[in-house]
C-alpha cells in the first residue's frame, strides 16, 4: 500500500450509518401530490439520482423515522435486491426520507471525501466483495452491521480529491467519445438511407 494510505471501518469514517423503513408499516400513506420525497432503491444509480419518476409520503413519516431523514452531500448505497451496491450521492435540497432498500453513509469530511466513497463502492474491487456478502437467497441483502466493519483503502484526502478528478476526466472523455460514436452511427445511417433509395430508384 502506498505510503500514507491506511485500510479503515466505512463505521470509523461515517458520522452515521443507517437505513430507512417502509411507510406502510408505520401507516404512512403516500402521496399524489408533493409532500416528504422518498427515496428508493429505484432512484440511486450508479454514480447519479434517478429522480424523474419521485414518490412522495405524508410528512408525519419524518417525525416516526428521523434517523433516516436525508442530508445534502449524503452517500446512498442499495442493499437489497438486484441493485445492491449501486450507489449515488443525494445531491439536490428536497427534504426526504428512504426506505429500507436504501444505506445512508454519511461520510465525517476530514477523513474521506463522498465522491471518493461513492466511487469506491461502485467499483468492481467493491462490488465483488458486497455481493459475496449478501444474505438470503430469496432477496439478496446486505445488514447495516457489515457496512460498518466494511474495510476500505483510505488515502489522505489530497489523494482522494486527485483520484475523483482523474475518474471526472476519464469520464468526460468517455461521454465525449460515445457521443462521437453515436453521431457516426447516425451518419452510417443516413448514408445507408441515401444509398438504398439510389439503388432502388435506379440512380446507382
Amino acid at each position: 500500500m502506498k505510503q500514507g494510505w491506511q485500510t479503515k471501518k466505512l463505521g470509523e469514517v461515517c458520522s452515521l450509518i443507517t437505513k430507512g423503513s417502509s411507510p406502510k408499516w408505520q401507516g404512512i400513506k403516500y402521496l399524489a401530490e408533493p409532500g416528504i420525497l422518498f427515496v428508493t432503491s429505484e432512484n440511486v444509480g450508479e454514480g447519479e439520482l434517478l429522480l424523474d419518476q419521485r414518490k412522495y409520503v405524508e410528512e408525519k413519516f419524518n417525525q416516526k423515522d428521523k434517523k433516516s431523514i436525508l442530508k445534502k452531500g449524503d452517500v446512498l448505497t442499495n442493499i437489497v435486491g438486484a441493485s445492491i451496491g449501486r450507489t449515488a450521492i443525494y445531491t439536490i435540497d428536497d427534504v426526504a426520507n428512504i426506505n429500507q432498500a436504501v444505506c445512508i453513509l454519511r461520510c465525517k469530511s476530514e477523513l474521506i471525501s463522498n465522491v471518493y466513497l461513492m466511487n469506491l463502492l461502485n467499483s468492481p474491487f467493491l462490488k465483488v466483495i458486497l455481493h459475496s456478502n449478501e444474505v438470503n437467497a430469496a432477496r439478496a441483502n446486505l445488514s447495516l452491521g457489515f457496512f460498518n466493519n466494511l474495510t476500505i483503502p483510505l488515502p489522505p484526502l489530497r489523494d482522494q480529491h486527485r483520484i475523483v478528478a482523474k475518474l471526472d476526466a476519464f469520464h468526460a472523455e468517455t461521454k465525449k467519445l460515445e457521443s462521437l460514436y453515436h453521431q457516426k452511427l447516425a451518419a452510417l445511417e443516413e448514408l445507408k438511407k441515401s444509398l438504398l433509395y439510389k439503388a432502388f430508384s435506379g440512380e446507382l
